[in-house]
């Protein structure tokens, strides 16, 4: 290992040895509980963002003007699918205690980035918040790397598994790591070469998650590795508006909603659909039963994330159907409350169907979706709203309602959302998708997502 590496692995030892002494392996197992924010949920599809938190390097120094963990969060919140929270002092100025800062603020999973080289670190992780932890490759042996990864999965923790060569990918394939990394800087010299990326993740089956981290600035960049994700930090920490820095380099996500079989959902992933809607209102003509919907999503690549639509369910039997089809998100479009909402957990959407005003957010939530309001409908109502009223939400924005690839230039040059969500306008009729109208409405998004 080159000498900045080493120093790092070399202060870690005795840092651990302090903190044993300081909270002991008894203490943090006592009072630790899983995590519920899945970060492997948060990363399937394509070029999501971990958006990362750190204050210096030891390549660059001091990192962008000093920021509070909430201002970089909030601003994190509304386009990444993810965070990362440097936590190591001395080479980082990180800490441990900005996990539980950051979750005032976020639903997003956090994985904390450190070095981790005793087992003491993945409770201790837990310990202080971590939904997701990193470990390295080259600073780890295989047998070492299952064992962490084992403890992680004890504590509903994942693990993203960081490799810089075919030697450690290779390594890492031997584990069962469902998250594999490729550091684009060489930690040896501290060099960045994003064709790493390009040329290792032809290792990597097509059934894990990868990410792509280190020198990652613009969306051509982004588009061009096309990956699960990518891991940003050092460019957005930098932004003189981290949000709108942010909001340049991400990807505008699709969401087909009202899918109802097998070949429909096919086509909507090729042709580059992001997340795919079920709808499991019984009154809705695109309901879909959840032992079908299961069938559907179990065949889905990675490439792929869902969202289950409810309207006016309990939350035990929005539950029920969570644990049936195995759903990444729960789409709310009922009477139900923003504290409804909240009480089902880290993934769901509350839909909000305006009328003149917009109400002003009372709860922390993963995103909001939007649609225009109707007295008789429920689950969408295929009826477009002025977008520009949305111009100052906080938090994920996800725009539905009569959207068109013909009205999809003015919405985009208007409002920047994270995600777009289509039903009728890309329909045959009602739970039939139409290849061709689906295929031009994913390029409009495509071509107008400046």
């Amino acid at each position: 290992m080159h000498d900045i590496l080493a120093q790092i692995v070399e202060n870690k030892k005795k840092e651990i040895t302090k903190s044993k002494s300081k909270l002991s392996l008894e203490e943090i197992k006592s009072s630790l509980r899983k995590s519920d924010r899945s970060f492997l949920n948060s990363l399937k599809g394509r070029n999501n963002i971990i958006a990362e938190i750190k204050y210096k390097s030891p390549s660059a120094g001091k990192i962008g003007k000093k920021r509070s963990i909430k201002e970089i969060v909030c601003a994190y919140d509304k386009y990444a699918s993810a965070i990362s929270i440097l936590t190591d002092k001395k080479f980082f100025a990180g800490d441990l205690k900005y996990i539980n800062k950051a979750k005032k603020y976020t639903l997003l999973p956090i994985l904390r980035k450190d070095f981790l080289i005793d087992e003491y670190q993945v409770y201790e992780s837990r310990y202080f918040g971590a939904d997701a932890i990193l470990l390295i490759a080259s600073i780890l042996s295989e047998e070492e790397i299952e064992k962490m990864l084992k403890i992680a999965r004890e504590l509903g923790m994942d693990a993203l598994v960081e490799t810089k060569n075919e030697e450690e990918v290779k390594k890492v394939l031997n584990t069962s790591a469902k998250i594999i990394g490729i550091n684009n800087r060489d930690l040896t010299n501290f060099k960045i070469n994003l064709d790493a990326t390009k040329k290792l993740k032809q290792l990597i089956p097509a059934d894990r998650i990868i990410v792509s981290e280190s020198g990652i600035y613009t969306k051509e960049d982004i588009l061009g590795l096309n990956t699960n994700a990518v891991l940003i930090g050092t460019s957005l920490i930098e932004a003189e508006n981290i949000a709108e820095k942010l909001a340049s380099v991400r990807r505008c996500k699709v969401k087909v909603c009202g899918i109802t079989n097998m070949g429909d959902a096919n086509n909507a992933i090729v042709l580059g659909a992001d997340i795919l809607g079920f709808n499991f209102y019984e009154k809705s003509p695109r309901y879909i039963t959840p032992e079908d919907a299961r069938e559907i999503i179990k065949e889905l690549p990675n490439t792929a994330q869902t969202a289950g639509v409810f309207v006016n369910s309990s939350k035990e039997g929005i539950n029920r159907i969570q644990k049936i089809t195995k759903i990444d998100y729960v789409q709310i479009h009922g009477d139900e409350t923003e504290e409804f909402c909240a009480k089902l957990g880290t993934n769901a959407i509350n839909a909000i169907r305006i009328k003149n005003n917009l109400p002003k957010p009372k709860t922390l939530l993963y995103a909001r979706l939007y649609d225009k309001h109707s007295k008789s409908k429920y689950g969408g109502t295929g009826e477009t709203f002025n977008p520009k009223i949305l111009a100052n939400t906080k938090g994920k924005t996800i725009i539905a309602g009569g959207m068109r690839a013909e009205n999809i230039k003015e919405l985009l040059s208007t409002t920047k959302p994270y995600c777009i969500d289509v039903c009728s306008g890309v329909e045959k009729e009602p739970g039939r998708k139409d290849y061709q109208k689906t295929k031009e409405f994913i390029e409009t998004v495509r071509k107008n997502d400046n």
